[in-house]
């Protein structure tokens, strides 16, 4: 039996105070907040609103001194050939931005779930150099990494690949949504903090998009508590493995210690025009398909849109926001492509406590030996690249 069809174009509306009752996502530069420099206080932890946010509130940019403070502790570990799962902050010292970037992750816990770092230049490193660069600068974040698949590595590499020689040569195979460059629904991933390191953007789009978990399900609370019941009973979740003909049971949306975590991913539960879900697999209920709608819904008119630089990372709260990307426009200079370097951290200060279901899916990414930890330079984009 084919998956119900989901339609994000939804008419259903939340008149709420907070907002302009326009569904344009506000860009960086239009709240109307006006904070001091670098000071990352929340305005609800977790329950924001696109339009009440400033660049100043999430971006740190590097100072001239800074940038050369970390390309020297870069270039000493690199001199000292040990392999970069040993990066930490004591061997990667940055005596000054440590401290800010140390400020700045407790923004992720307790104020916006996210900032930015600004004014890297990949284009002028190595690629070891982009490497050992972004690992050391997260290190102050977390040095707890996720294994991205099953005897993977901890770094993978999203390239863009819409390009006609691209489909070409992956012709008859599926190409993952972030391997792509049309928009990117909003979702989550299995991981607690998101980081994206930006080598190469694009002239075009492409932006950034982010929503608050946190205030989608007050929303729902206040507007339809039909559908927090809904999102917090088991949904079929598709593996995507012939070797099993069932899907994954659990719900959407969990409270834990007063925390809500909203796990929702588009692809597994209602399939992709280019890779449906697996017709062995219930169908979703009108009732799940209306949930679905309405999350895409509220995370739109909630999100927060901001242009991703070339040279920037991004660390997001994966468990507390909704993460998409705007449709973008290839480069038109040969050679270069939109690329990015990811990695999932865990914050093992200020850890968030998880409900069964979740932590044994996040136990088996986290639990491995550093020494095992893989950073490869490759932009094979297995496997996002999959046989259909």
């Amino acid at each position: 039996m084919a998956p119900s069809r989901i339609d994000y174009d939804v008419s259903w509306d939340v008149n709420h105070s907070e907002t302009t009752h326009s569904h344009a996502i506000p860009r960086k530069g239009e709240g109307k907040l006006h904070l001091a420099k670098n000071e990352f206080r929340p305005l609800v932890p977790h329950a924001w609103v696109g339009n009440q946010i400033e660049e100043k509130q999430y971006l740190i940019v590097l100072t001239d001194e800074e940038r050369r403070e970390a390309e020297r502790a870069a270039k000493k570990f690199i001199a000292s050939e040990k392999p970069a799962g040993l990066i930490t902050p004591t061997s990667f010292p940055l005596p000054t931005l440590g401290p800010r970037l140390e400020s700045a992750k407790l923004g992720l816990s307790q104020g916006l779930g996210f900032f930015v770092v600004r004014g890297l230049t990949p284009d002028k490193y190595d690629n070891q150099m982009n490497i050992v660069l972004y690992v050391g600068l997260s290190s102050y974040i977390s040095t707890v990494r996720a294994v991205q698949y099953s005897g993977g590595p901890v770094l993978t590499h999203v390239v863009d690949l819409s390009s006609a020689e691209d489909q070409m040569k992956h012709q008859g195979k599926w190409i993952g949504s972030g391997n792509q460059n049309t928009h990117l629904p909003f979702h989550t991933d299995n991981g607690h903090i998101l980081c994206l390191y930006s080598i190469h953007s694009v002239l075009h789009g492409g932006y950034s998009r982010l929503a608050s978990s946190q205030k989608i399900i007050d929303t729902l609370r206040e507007k339809r508590p039909d559908l927090i019941d809904v999102l917090s009973r088991d949904w079929e979740w598709d593996t995507f493995n012939t070797d099993k003909p069932v899907g994954d049971q659990r719900p959407l949306l969990y409270e834990q210690d007063g925390r809500t975590i909203l796990s929702y991913s588009r692809r597994p539960l209602i399939g992709l025009p280019d890779y449906p879900r697996r017709a062995a697999l219930e169908p979703l209920t009108d009732i799940q398909v209306e949930a679905l709608n309405t999350l895409e819904h509220l995370a739109n008119q909630f999100a927060f849109a901001f242009e991703f630089r070339t040279g920037d990372i991004q660390f997001v709260n994966n468990l507390a926001l909704l993460h998409g990307r705007e449709a973008f426009r290839c480069r038109e200079v040969v050679g270069t492509r939109r690329h990015l370097l990811r990695m999932f951290l865990k914050d093992g200060d200020d850890d968030y406590p998880l409900p069964n279901k979740l932590q044994s899916i996040m136990q088996e990414l986290y639990d491995h030996d550093v020494e095992e930890e893989m950073f490869p330079w490759s932009l094979a984009p297995l496997p996002y690249v999959l046989s259909p």
